[in-house]
């Protein structure tokens, strides 16, 4: 990822998705889909997706300033947010009127608008030329720079461990939450729709005012309290009252929405700052891979969780779920950057970034910005996920 453009990457994640997915509706029509065709496509769409979904993450510090990375990934956000609260409502309505395969055709159009939109991006990416012997390294070798750049570096280590574990245990709670929701709660697909759709607001919020909190209160605090809310947050939902559930389920998805984004906004700036840019791309892929690559245990805690759920019920399940956010909070709390950051607050969100850059080059915050950050202006120096 580091070695091209990301622009390219992106334009070409975008229109290869849309060519995969047009292939479905087209075979339908033909009447010659398969599940075979099916698994195909997601196959190759997911591969398009992970290739995007880097480049996207490493390609804003090449089109902003350092000091605009945390408003700029809060937009990016508040798009993402938007499009979470209508798009399922919107899918559902296009799968009843049209069907299946024809609101895919709708999906593949939105990847060629999406492609079409990253196409019209004009300002140049700043190409990084590798001086020296990291010239001839191999792509293996670039690999482990990256690696060791990630496990080398204690801030981004909780920060993967604690998104990883997070991550997992959110998985575990989501896959019994409707089954909690239609079997005790006795909730109709309407009333569930429109509570997810209600808590979806919460994210707006977040990515309205993360930018806001992280200045006010700066990085390491804001993470870590974002963090010590997710427990609380999903614990009202086992907490609800069956007879009248609903004030609960909507408070929790509401809290629950506005901690993730602005974890995601503030960890992924943070990322993106303190990174050398000739690392973002390796930086980004190594802690999606620590994030997200963790899929076999995550499917063993489902495994597992769905066994619980039947011998010993939903309800305490969803209790066991947040028991095992508790020790991700404490650690996070105890770690490194929490710490670093308990001495810098008040100051600004990235401040004491240039730290974690230094071993690897030139600092991804010039001495000027840093003192501009420490007079208490505007910073984001930034270096995550998310989601």
């Amino acid at each position: 990822m580091d070695r091209l453009p990301r622009r390219p990457i992106l334009i070409m994640g975008d229109f290869g998705r849309a060519a995969l997915l047009l292939t479905i509706p087209v075979a339908y029509v033909a009447d010659v889909l398969t599940l075979g065709q099916l698994y195909v496509v997601g196959f190759l769409v997911g591969i398009c997706t992970v290739f995007f979904d880097v480049a996207y993450q490493s390609y804003l510090p090449s089109l902003v300033e350092r000091d605009q990375i945390v408003e700029g990934n809060s937009k990016l956000e508040v798009s993402r947010s938007a499009a979470q609260i209508g798009g399922p409502g919107i899918g559902g309505v296009l799968i009843e009127l049209i069907t299946a395969p024809y609101a895919i055709l709708v999906d593949a159009v939105s990847f060629l608008a999406s492609g079409l939109f990253v196409l019209r991006i004009r300002k140049l990416e700043e190409r990084v030329v590798s001086t020296g012997p990291e010239q001839r390294s191999s792509l293996w070798v670039e690999l482990k720079e990256g690696l060791r750049f990630v496990l080398g570096n204690p801030n981004l280590r909780a920060q993967a461990g604690c998104t990883a574990t997070s991550n997992l245990f959110f998985s575990l709670g989501f896959s019994i939450m409707l089954v909690y929701f239609v079997r005790v709660l006795d909730l109709s697909p309407g009333v569930i729709g429109l509570v997810f759709s209600i808590g979806a607001a919460g994210s707006l919020v977040g990515a309205f005012t993360s930018r806001r909190i992280s200045t006010r209160f700066g990085i390491g605090p804001t993470t870590i309290a974002v963090t010590l809310l997710q427990g609380p947050a999903v614990l009202l939902i086992p907490l609800a009252p069956v007879d009248s559930p609903i004030p609960f389920l909507i408070a929790s998805q509401l809290a629950v929405g506005f901690v993730i984004v602005v974890y995601n906004i503030t960890q992924l700036s943070y990322r993106q700052a303190i990174c050398p840019a000739r690392l973002q791309g390796r930086m980004n892929s190594v802690m999606r891979f620590l994030v997200w690559g963790n899929d076999s245990r995550r499917h063993a805690r489902r495994r597992r969780a769905r066994n619980m759920g039947r011998s010993e019920g939903d309800h305490h399940r969803l209790r066991y779920r947040r028991r095992r956010l508790v020790p991700l909070d404490l650690a996070l709390a105890a770690a490194p950057p929490a710490r670093d950051a308990r001495a810098d607050r008040g100051r600004a969100p990235f401040h004491g970034a240039r730290r974690g850059a230094s071993r690897y080059g030139r600092s991804a915050l010039p001495r000027r910005r840093l003192l501009t950050c420490r007079r208490g202006r505007e910073a984001a120096s930034g270096g995550i996920p998310t989601s």
